[in-house]
Formats: C-alpha cells, structure tokens, sequence
C-alpha cells in the first residue's frame, strides 16, 4: 500500500502542537512531510490516505 507510510506519519503528529494543524483542524503539510522525511507529500496524498483524518481524529486516536 504506497499511502501506509503516510498513515503512519499521521500516527506521529502531537493533537496538542498547534504547528502540526491547519486552523480548520486538518494535518498541516508540512508536519506529516517531516513526519515522513519527504517533502513531495500533499494535501491530496493525505486525504487520500487518510480520508477525513483531523485533530479531532488524531485526539480520539490517542485516547485509545
């Protein structure tokens, strides 16, 4: 699957660092690249990943 590594670097963000959201709550860019030590993922790629995949998300996540 060429979009599990992008999973797993949604898996890393912090739900409690601001710089690794959007204001709108969705994964910034520039967190899940970094996160995944590559610069050419998009906000298309994440989406298609993890479709609707938020703060809101990552917090429940994290409650588990």
């Amino acid at each position: 699957d060429p979009l599990a590594p992008i999973r797993a670097a949604l898996g890393k963000l912090d739900a409690a660092a601001d710089e690794h959201w959007t204001d709108d709550g969705y994964p910034a860019v520039a967190a899940v690249a970094e996160a995944l030590g590559d610069q050419r993922v998009t906000r298309k790629l994440i989406e298609q990943a993890a479709p609707g995949f938020t703060r809101m998300s990552a917090q429940e996540l994290a409650a588990l």
